[in-house]
């Protein structure tokens, strides 16, 4: 599931998995194991850290909208 979605980041953005792999400083396999869905869990950093490269977010693809974070932080 997060493979796909960073696959469409990916590609929205023209970027290999070199320029992926030089802008966040992961390792271009790991980068590349973690787009083919290979690696079962990833660090949160390292997710993080490509979605920020891919100009993406880990809220928009865990479906966290703001709103519903101020109604939960307020129960």
């Amino acid at each position: 599931m997060i493979a796909e979605h960073l696959k469409r980041l990916k590609e929205a953005k023209n970027l290999t998995f070199k320029d992926i792999s030089n802008i966040t400083t992961i390792s271009e396999a790991t980068i590349t194991k973690i787009f083919r869905g290979e690696t079962e869990n990833p660090s949160f950093d390292t997710i993080t850290r490509i979605f920020v490269a891919l100009d993406g977010s880990v809220d928009e693809f865990l479906g966290i909208k703001k709103s519903n974070l101020i109604i939960f932080l307020e129960v």
